[in-house]
């Protein structure tokens, strides 16, 4: 008997810490496929503006973006269903505001808000989605001491996103994150065109199978491979139709 009471106190202790800890994880991976969320509302407006002199759509619901800006409108982790408008703190909601000219979008929390400001300058969709991967990859750095893993589907699953979410190319470029790069290629029937650290233009094409890589621990992007003679200034990427 006593034997049991002890093997029984010891499961209740162990129950105490781990289920609190596993409680907490799943809180913190909802709150960041909320991040996640703002950021693919953000593109969405960015893309509108580039359609429309510079200018962001109106504050309110967004939904209007669905058909022509997001090819998949962002989930609500906390209730279920589409991510819906909230001007006040529902979590899983978000809120948007706009002036025309700047913009603010916010996701609620569970125990507050993740905010994402929008400048008067439009940023291109690549600028959006690759500062928001390589500032994930740091984080998780910061946080763990070690980067993700670097094999699917760990290497989104890590970061908090889901896989699926990358199957597909946006605005005709593929995204891969994993151990300490961000990669992207073109979709096929596009073409990817950078000015390497010589002036001279770099192309690349679908059939190369090939990626221009970001590496976080020099903070630089290469040509195909991590090399110094591969270096290129990402400022003058375009993606062109092929």
């Amino acid at each position: 008997m006593i034997e049991l009471l002890i093997v029984v106190i010891v499961i209740a202790i162990l129950a105490a810490i781990a289920i609190p800890t596993y409680l907490s994880q799943r809180q913190k991976a909802k709150d960041a496929a909320v991040k996640d969320a703002v950021h693919s509302l953000q593109i969405g407006v960015q893309s509108y503006a580039v359609d429309h002199n510079d200018t962001y759509p109106a504050s309110g619901d967004l939904s209007a973006l669905k058909s022509d800006y997001l090819d998949a409108w962002p989930r609500d982790p906390y209730q279920g269903g589409d991510m819906a408008y909230a001007s006040s703190p529902t979590a899983g909601s978000y809120a948007y505001t706009s002036t025309g000219t700047s913009y603010d979008i916010i996701g609620w929390l569970s125990d507050g808000s993740f905010e994402v400001p929008g400048g008067s300058a439009v940023a291109s969709v690549f600028q959006v989605k690759s500062d928001y991967l390589i500032q994930l990859l740091l984080q998780y750095y910061a946080k763990n001491g070690k980067w993700p893993r670097s094999w699917a589907p760990y290497c989104y699953t890590d970061l908090g996103l889901d896989p699926a979410d990358y199957a597909s190319s946006l605005e005709g470029v593929f995204y891969k994150i994993g151990g300490y790069k961000v990669s992207i290629r073109p979709d096929a029937g596009y073409t990817l065109t950078v000015t390497d650290s010589s002036g001279k233009p770099r192309v690349m094409t679908n059939n190369l199978n090939w990626d221009i890589v970001y590496d976080a621990t020099s903070g630089k992007w290469y040509y195909h491979t991590i090399d110094p003679a591969n270096e290129v200034d990402i400022s003058t990427l375009s993606v062109t139709r092929a």
